[in-house]
């Protein structure tokens, strides 16, 4: 799923959070997060569309916006790492153009599955 969102989405470069709805069941294993981003799609000429990001199974979810201005993405590294999945939202940008996820990040979820759904 994580090359199917970068074919659509790219980097998120120049996307806007719109929501952030979290969901914190008794059970630790079923939180999930979503994430309402306008963003470009490659694939539709970069149009800006509202896309709908689930991620389950989350077992880290930090968000960070102390200046109310954190909901603008410049990059976004999306990885696997041995069996969850890395969305960093605010990732470190080396000289090469090559990225890192950053443990301060403003945004940054950890989880087991993703998706998306494209709205308008």
């Amino acid at each position: 799923m994580l090359e199917k969102i970068k074919e659509y989405f790219g980097l998120f470069h120049d996307s806007v959070i719109k929501e952030i709805r979290y969901s914190s069941p008794r059970k630790a294993s079923d939180i999930s997060v979503e994430l309402i981003i306008h963003c470009k799609n490659i694939r539709e000429n970069w149009v800006y569309q509202t896309v709908s990001f689930s991620f389950i199974s989350v077992s880290s979810f930090r968000f960070i916006d102390e200046q109310g201005w954190n909901t603008v993405i410049k990059n976004a590294l999306l990885k696997m790492n041995d069996e969850l999945i890395i969305c960093d939202f605010d990732p470190i940008l080396n000289n090469d153009d090559s990225m890192e996820e950053n443990i301060n990040s403003t945004l940054c979820i950890i989880c087991e599955e993703v998706s998306f759904n494209i709205i308008s």
